[in-house]
């Protein structure tokens, strides 16, 4: 999940520069504040997955409602650049609009990086971290390219609403299919194959 997220939000990451390129009227340092009002968002979620650790949440949950926050305002960026006024008002809603694109990023990825260390094997963190890595570091490189065809082919705006969309769509089957990835999960931790598997390894390395 995590790495179809990133692919499809790169497709209209590395374009988000084309996009404000195209808006007409729209102040040049805006691109600039926009990346911070990002940044200050994700910062935002660090702080809300502190407050909430104390909570039984499930980072499944975290990831999904973080993914579909991240997708819908993708989208929204999208149709607000083609319809919307960009006046001060909609200087304002931009900013607000990146604000919410981090802090739904750090939903998706912050409960994921905090799992993946809580979760994973002393035995195990090489493996693990690498095919983690391996794979978000693919989908990192795959998705400008992607991007880059779609704005060739509709334009920015259709483009942010597409990868947006998708992002949407991908926390949302998340959130659909939580109960049972949480089932599973249960049931694993309840034969204890996670700790067989890491004393079997551990056995090999002796």
């Amino acid at each position: 999940m995590l790495a179809m997220t990133l692919l499809v939000l790169q497709i209209a990451d590395s374009q988000a520069i084309v996009l404000f390129r195209d808006i007409p009227n729209l102040p040049k340092d805006l691109l600039g504040w926009c990346i911070a009002a990002s940044g200050f968002g994700t910062l935002l979620a660090a702080g809300l997955n502190g407050f909430v650790s104390k909570y039984a949440i499930s980072p499944l949950l975290k990831m999904g409602v973080g993914g579909m926050l991240l997708g819908l305002v993708f989208a929204f960026t999208g149709a607000f650049a083609i319809i919307g006024t960009f006046n001060q008002l909609g200087v304002i809603i931009i900013l607000i609009l990146f604000v919410l694109a981090g802090l739904g990023a750090g939903m998706t990825f912050i409960p994921f990086q905090v799992m993946l260390q809580q979760r994973t094997p002393e035995a195990l963190i090489g493996r693990v971290f690498g095919a983690v890595t391996s794979v978000t570091s693919t989908a990192a490189l795959i998705g400008p390219i992607v991007g880059g065809y779609l704005v060739t082919t509709f334009g920015p705006q259709i483009a942010f609403i597409i990868s947006g969309s998708l992002v949407a769509l991908i926390g949302c089957v998340l959130l659909v299919f939580k109960s049972v990835i949480l089932k599973h999960d249960g049931m694993v931790q309840s034969t204890g194959v996670p700790a067989a598997r890491n004393n079997i390894v551990l056995g090999e390395m002796k």
